[in-house]
């Protein structure tokens, strides 16, 4: 009689827990596809703001235009994803002057500390434009990491996949640096 009863008590305890994950399955696809959604609405957000930005560089309105683009993007509170989507919008535009140093930068820097300097030095080393070598030489004025940026100013010099005009400002900032030493 105690093995069937531990028996029965064994079925149902299991037959409980089966409920339970299911019900908490059905819960986490629940959550799940409720940050999808919110994940999705702020990748479409941010494409939006990309697109504006495209569309005034076509107008040559970055300045201006840009600032009203930037502080919409603030008001969407998108975080350091928007870095890196700001970032490759950059490399797509690599002789583009956003400003000096523009709204654009003073919104990525803050998140200085925060994930923004990874960000900007892998953008580098994919495809390095004019402006962030720009933002990377307000790094080291800064007082960031200088060995580490001044060895991948150096790393730009030498590349001969990007155009000879990036690799100079490169070469400049390096000239740059070492006059104060």
């Amino acid at each position: 009689i105690r093995i069937i009863l531990k028996n029965q008590m064994m079925k149902e305890m299991y037959t409980g827990l089966q409920r339970t994950l299911k019900n908490f399955g059905r819960c986490s696809k629940t959550i799940e596809i409720k940050r999808k959604g919110k994940l999705d609405k702020m990748h479409v957000e941010m494409e939006n703001i990309i697109k504006k930005l495209e569309r005034y560089i076509e107008d040559d309105e970055v300045t201006y235009e840009f600032d009203d683009a930037i502080e919409e993007l603030e008001q969407l509170d998108l975080g350091l994803s928007s870095v890196e989507s700001l970032l490759g919008f950059m490399e797509k535009h690599p002789f583009t002057d956003f400003g000096m140093p523009g709204e654009i930068v003073h919104y990525m820097e803050q998140f200085y500390r925060h994930g923004y300097e990874e960000l900007l030095m892998k953008s580098i080393e994919r495809r390095p434009t004019i402006y962030t070598l720009f933002m990377m030489n307000r790094l080291i004025n800064g007082g960031g990491d200088r060995e580490f940026y001044m060895a991948l100013l150096k790393k730009v010099t030498e590349r001969t996949d990007i155009e000879k005009e990036i690799r100079d400002v490169a070469q400049e900032y390096i000239d740059f640096q070492n006059e104060d030493e």
